[in-house]
């Protein structure tokens, strides 16, 4: 806990909010995150952890309660702020933007007991299948074509009382919701099916209206907080913990939250936070520059403000370069006092992402070009930067055949962050008890689509590997980053590894 207080005290420290009201809007029948108390009031697990995010964000929050379909429009239109619980979907990416995930669910078909004849998806063709309007359920069944006889309803209350009535076949929603819905209503003929549903597994975030990145910020920020100080915990015990009747979490799983989560969203943070801040002095930059050519007898108090700007600018980076170095130091101290072998594994891989982070951020944001940097002049270098330093004594080949084109930062950033964690993969695991390797980067932009391959010939992925099912932190940033390039990932053995993703500029 000490190494976390120290990590939020180096980003956290000075910044000071003004308390800024922000409207909020909440359904009233999503249990046990989204209700409505005894006096009318909004109340749940997502409801209390986004009162508690503002809280510590210094964000006053006025909640109101409407169906679910009435207020994903409102914060469409801009109506609202934000919403406590959307589950994340690359539909809703282009109306919402989200924070990171704080919760994961699983989707089930609850049916009623007794019946026998619904076994595979395929039998789901020709039954009715009851959703609550606008909800995620809704658009995984009408995406995937599950059935042609698809009914909404105005919420799941109302939906599972049909399916009680007998008068339907079945119910597609979130399986956790579903138990604690029915277990309220005083349902006991309805049960969920051992049946998959692929794709159905939901991300559920704090969503805020599309643009508006200084909410997101703060929320971000503010969840981060919410999560080491241990609120999190308690927020989580009070509502879910009942439900879900878990094992205490392990030394093993607190760590891993501590050390990939904290560190890593706030770094991402203040990277962002830097790009929009250099954005910003390039614009102000080149407004003043014009102005200076048409009155001169202003130059000398313009050139006062540039210089006062530059120097604000060197003194940001300069404490974001100091605060990758504390950063890779503390946990390079905690790792050599720790003598669990797990537990120093994950420091270490902590470490070497933290440094990884450090180089992204030395080639793409402190390079004075950056707003034309060439796909090829930055990831050369960041790849020659990451096989240094991983490499170590073994003799490893690398070919790089990367055509000359340019992408935006938005774009070329989280591309850097894809590449980092497969070479680092790659170094890891692919050359196990091997002196040497080859491992081959082709990057190529055709007609709009850039299309990226890493192979290796080293041992190959384990038998049976799903990325799909795989909980690995590496890969799960990777499919998000690819998410936010609403590009296609995909690993395989082919002779060792090869990784694919597909984007459009």
């Amino acid at each position: 806990m000490n190494l976390i207080r120290i990590l939020l005290f180096l980003f956290a420290s000075g910044l000071l909010y003004a308390q800024d009201t922000i409207y909020v809007a909440s359904e009233p029948n999503y249990p046990p995150f989204c209700i409505v108390n005894e006096n009318g009031e909004a109340d749940g697990f997502s409801v209390d952890l986004f009162k508690e995010t503002a809280a510590v964000m210094g964000l006053k929050v006025i909640f109101k309660v409407d169906t679910w379909n009435i207020i994903k429009e409102e914060l469409a239109n801009g109506g609202i702020d934000a919403l406590p619980m959307v589950g994340r979907s690359r539909e809703r990416e282009e109306i919402y933007d989200f924070t990171f995930p704080y919760y994961v669910l699983h989707g089930a078909v609850f049916v009623r007991k007794g019946t026998s004849e619904i076994n595979t998806l395929e039998d789901l063709k020709v039954k009715d299948i009851l959703v609550m309007k606008g909800d995620n359920a809704e658009e995984y069944v009408l995406r995937e074509n599950i059935s042609s006889n698809v009914i909404s309803t105005d919420n799941y209350e109302t939906a599972f009382r049909l399916l009680e009535s007998g008068g339907y076949d079945t119910v597609i929603a979130q399986e956790l919701m579903g138990l604690h819905l029915l277990n309220i209503l005083g349902i006991d003929n309805i049960i969920p099916l051992e049946l998959d549903l692929p794709g159905f597994s939901q991300d559920f975030s704090f969503a805020v209206h599309n643009g508006n990145t200084n909410l997101l910020a703060k929320l971000n920020e503010g969840l981060a907080i919410v999560i080491a100080n241990g609120r999190y915990d308690e927020i989580h015990k009070k509502w879910l913990v009942p439900i879900e009747k878990q094992a205490p979490i392990t030394f093993k799983e607190l760590l891993k939250v501590l050390i990939y989560v904290i560190p890593t969203i706030l770094i991402l943070i203040s990277l962002i936070a830097i790009l929009v801040l250099r954005f910003e002095v390039k614009r102000r930059t080149k407004a003043l520059k014009k102005e200076v050519s048409v009155r001169k007898q202003a130059e000398q108090a313009i050139e006062q403000q540039l210089s006062e700007k530059e120097i604000i600018l060197k003194e940001v980076h300069h404490r974001i370069k100091n605060n990758f170095t504390t950063i890779g130091n503390l946990l390079s101290l905690q790792a050599n006092s720790i003598e669990n072998p797990d537990a120093n594994f994950i420091l270490q891989d902590a470490i070497s992402r933290v440094n990884s982070m450090s180089i992204l951020y030395e080639k793409l944001l402190l390079e004075d070009e950056y707003m034309t940097t060439t796909v090829k002049n930055y990831l050369t270098n960041l790849i020659d930067e990451i096989i240094k330093l991983s490499s170590g004594e073994r003799e490893i080949a690398v070919e790089k055949q990367i055509e000359d084109f340019q992408l935006t930062p938005k774009k070329l950033f989280p591309l850097g962050l894809i590449v980092n964690e497969l070479l680092t993969n790659i170094m890891k695991y692919a050359f196990t008890d091997r002196d040497s390797g080859i491992i081959e980067i082709t990057l190529k932009e055709d007609q709009g689509n850039v299309i990226l391959f890493i192979q290796d010939n080293g041992i190959g992925l384990p038998e049976g590997f799903d990325i799909s099912k795989s909980t690995g932190f590496g890969l799960t940033l990777v499919k998000m980053l690819s998410q936010q390039l609403q590009g296609n990932f995909t690993i395989k053995n082919n002779d060792g590894t090869i990784s694919t993703l597909e984007f459009i500029i």
